[in-house]
């Protein structure tokens, strides 16, 4: 467990220099924003976060490999994302080696309430779930003058 934690503040400490959206807005201290969503990634599916290219989007991947689309769900509430899914079933008669994980998928992330996960962009291709998460429009800069 604590090798994702090591592993998930190394992915973010290269990130608190510079995160930004196109609308200008900047997060001083991104560990800040990490702290504060209490986000902890789960132990399965394994999974990467990172930012958008353009830095507007908090992007969550996870390996879904053998998971049918049909049956994989996510929901999101005020400031969660919920992951629910079930493998597709394998025939094992013939089989020789299993190397593929094929488990329940159930959990939730807590998100920063500057995150807005309900405008989230959700696609699940060739076995990899995305989630990209935008800001809230109250928490970009806007410019006045």
């Amino acid at each position: 467990m604590n090798y994702y934690y090591s592993q998930f503040d190394s992915i973010f400490d290269d990130f608190i220099q510079g995160f930004h959206t196109n609308t200008g807005k900047t997060f001083e201290n991104f560990q800040e924003v990490k702290e504060r969503s209490s986000l902890q990634l789960p132990k399965y599916p394994h999974g990467d976060v990172f930012l958008s290219e353009d830095k507007s989007d908090l992007v969550f991947e996870f390996a879904l490999a053998g998971y049918d689309k049909k049956k994989v769900k996510v929901s999101a509430g005020t400031n969660t994302i919920t992951v629910k899914g079930e493998p597709s079933k394998v025939k094992s008669q013939n089989l020789i080696h299993r190397g593929v994980s094929r488990k329940e998928v159930n959990f939730s992330l807590s998100l920063d309430e500057r995150l807005n996960p309900q405008k989230s962009k959700v696609n699940f291709e060739n076995g990899m779930l995305s989630i990209e998460i935008p800001l809230r429009e109250e928490a970009k800069e806007i410019n006045l003058m």
